[in-house]
């Protein structure tokens, strides 16, 4: 018979349609250090019930009360009361078996109730309805349904005198921050679920200036504020003083089109935003931009819409959450989207980029990120500029990019010390700008032979620092390039021929070839005519030994350091026009076996010629007649030479 009754009991306990399984009881915050160090205590609950009847010789106040459906009179007035600090504790079913419970078919403070003692009662529509009792259709704010329907969805399971904690199964909270403190200090599953609790808005602006207003005193939860008549919340909370944004996960953001540099500047803001609708939202420039301290995730955000995701993330340095999922196919700037995000590394391969026309300085600084791109469509990007600069880690394939309309490819690898993949298939052709564009790729070493830089006006500072890199490039259409400084700058195993570059156009050579130790290459056919610096040109160059002069250096204004180091060095170079040069400063500086009859250059122009031949075995009848050599020789001694 026992075995019987115990079935019979769980067999009734699994018919309840209970929400989710549980029953539940309401509390606040405060209390909760005290239920779970003791339970839930009949002296804890509301003492304006202690004016009703007693229920089988007790009062109920003597009674913990329990609810079957907690979004009911009673959570209404509580949020309203304590707002964020309500609560919805989760209790077991089995609580239901404790002894002396009593169950009401309506709160047990209403003008009219009935009780029972029977858990079987629970299965008696004659004493309980339970459609009315879990009835979702009241609205606090619905004044025409009637009280008696209010009143049975506070229909109640009392239990007499103390509720025991393991009893509790879980917390709901309207705030994750608040669930998040309430898992870490009391080792209980916790979460935050508005669908338990009504949507309490005591502020309702109408414009944004109405809503900084709000926003800007702290006394004010933000939780409390109904934003659903906002279409601007650009740079709202930038660079303003608030620390407490706690309810802002519960905000109306359906309205919303600009969210431009909204959290700009907010160091520690790290605020659960993934249930927002951000459907509407044309503008995200710029939204987290230096919220140095945000992680969370966003990857259920709806960003269709977006245009402008320029700066979106940028120095967001903590950031490294998945947005795979994101349907970005709106969006046309990009630029430094992720900008300083150095602990980000997530795919993004699923992206669809075919609007994109700014990637400038995207991934700059995002030293972890190393993931697949090589499926993006680009094909509509015009800036690549410093795209994955500082991407120390980033070596990834990107030869299926079709990149015919990039114009700007500036510094699109600088410092990317471990990228060493093929691109020898890429369409250059519009690109103008290639200035740094591998500088101190230290490991890049891959043919670029095939590519059409027919376009291309800047190169200077290129290969700059790429030590190991040494491809062929002579094919290479370098007619419209007019700076060239510091291109191949410390290649240090550099030596591949460049006699048949058209470089008529180029007016800056400094640095050229400074430190290439390996190269040895002829040059005497290049058309130097436009040429005005030509400093540092060779300088370390202590292979090169090249005949040079065929140049016609009529235009070169400064020759400062330009063998220097030059070891090996010892062409003619009489035949020179040097009468533009001003500034011959260490030309010959550690050329120790340079000795060739220069002394019919006309360098009445100079002015600096400090140290041009220390360390230089240059006979005296060989160098030029200086006017007032002395005097020439003695200036700007305390000149350093130029870092690269």
């Amino acid at each position: 018979m026992a075995i019987f009754q115990v079935t019979n009991t769980i067999s009734i306990l699994e018919k309840l349609p209970l929400k989710n399984g549980y029953i539940y009881y309401i509390a606040n915050l405060d209390n909760l250090s005290d239920i779970m160090s003791h339970g839930i205590s009949a002296i804890s609950t509301d003492p304006k019930r202690s004016h009703a009847e007693p229920i089988y010789g007790k009062a109920i106040s003597e009674y913990v009360s329990l609810y079957f459906n907690p979004r009911n009179a009673t959570l209404y007035s509580a949020q309203k009361s304590y707002r964020s600090k309500v609560i919805i504790l989760q209790i077991h079913k089995t609580a239901l078996l404790a002894d002396g419970v009593i169950f009401t078919n309506a709160s047990a403070t209403a003008a009219r109730y009935e009780c029972a003692n029977e858990l079987s009662d629970l299965l008696n529509t004659q004493f309980i309805s339970w459609s009315e009792v879990m009835s979702k259709d009241w609205n606090h704010a619905d004044r025409s349904i009637k009280q008696s329907k209010i009143d049975k969805m506070m229909a109640e399971a009392l239990v007499p005198t103390h509720l025991s904690i393991d009893m509790i199964a879980g917390i709901i909270c309207q705030d994750s921050s608040i669930a998040k403190s309430i898992a870490s200090n009391y080792n209980i599953t916790a979460v935050a679920d508005m669908e338990y609790f009504f949507p309490i808005k005591l502020y309702a602006p109408q414009s944004k200036d109405e809503l900084k207003g709000l926003i800007y005193d702290e006394d004010i939860y933000l939780g409390d504020i109904d934003t659903s008549a906002i279409t601007d919340m650009s740079e709202l909370f930038a660079w303003s003083g608030r620390e407490d944004f706690s309810g802002i996960d519960n905000w109306d953001v359906s309205s919303v089109t600009n969210m431009s540099g909204m959290f700009a500047g907010r160091e520690n803001f790290n605020q659960p935003l993934d249930s927002w609708n951000v459907s509407s939202v044309v503008n995200m420039s710029w939204m987290f931009y230096n919220c140095e301290n945000f992680n969370q995730p966003l990857d259920n955000l709806d960003v269709s819409s977006v245009v402008n995701m320029s700066g979106m993330f940028s120095g967001c340095k903590n950031f490294n959450q998945p947005l795979n999922n994101w349907d970005v196919s709106s969006v046309t700037d990009m630029g430094e989207m992720f900008a300083g995000c150095k602990n980000f590394n997530q795919p993004l391969d699923n992206w669809d980029v075919s609007s994109v026309t700014d990637m400038g300085q995207m991934f700059i600084g995002c030293t972890n990120f190393n993931q697949q791109l090589n499926s993006w469509d680009v094909s509509s990007i015009i800036d690549m500029s410093e795209m994955f600069a500082v991407c120390r880690n980033f070596n990834q394939s990107l030869d299926n990019w079709n990149v015919s309309n990039v114009k700007y490819m500036n510094s699109m690898f600088y410092k990317v010390k471990n990228f060493n993949q093929p691109l020898n298939n890429w369409d250059v052709s519009s690109v103008t700008d290639m200035s740094e564009m591998f500088r101190n790729c230290t490991k890049f070493n891959q043919p670029l032979g095939s590519w059409n830089v027919s376009s291309v006006v800047n190169m200077s500072w290129m290969f700059c620092l790429c030590d190991n890199f040494n491809q062929p490039l002579n094919s290479w259409d370098v007619s419209s390039v007019t700076d060239m400084g510091q291109m191949f700058a410390v290649c240090r195993n550099f030596n591949q021929p460049l006699n048949n570059w058209d470089v008529s156009s180029v007016d800056d050579m400094n640095g050229m070839f400074s430190s290439c130790e390996n190269f040895n290459q002829p040059l005497n056919n290049w058309n130097v005519s436009s040429v005005i610096y030509m400093e540092n040109m060779f300088t370390g160059c202590k292979n090169f030994n090249q005949p040079l002069n065929s140049w016609n250096v009529s235009s070169v204004a400064v020759m400062s350091y330009m063998f220097r180091g030059c070891k090996n060095f010892n062409q003619p170079l009489d035949s020179w026009n040097v009468s533009s040069v001003v500034n011959m400063i260490r030309m010959f500086a550690g050329c120790k076996n340079f000795n060739q009859p220069i002394n019919n250059w006309d360098v009445s122009n100079v002015t600096k010629m400090s140290g041009i031949f220390d360390d230089c075995k240059i006979n005296d009848e060989n160098k030029p007649k200086f006017t007032n050599m002395y005097d020439l020789m003695e200036k700007d001694d305390d000149e350093d030479e130029i870092p690269f």
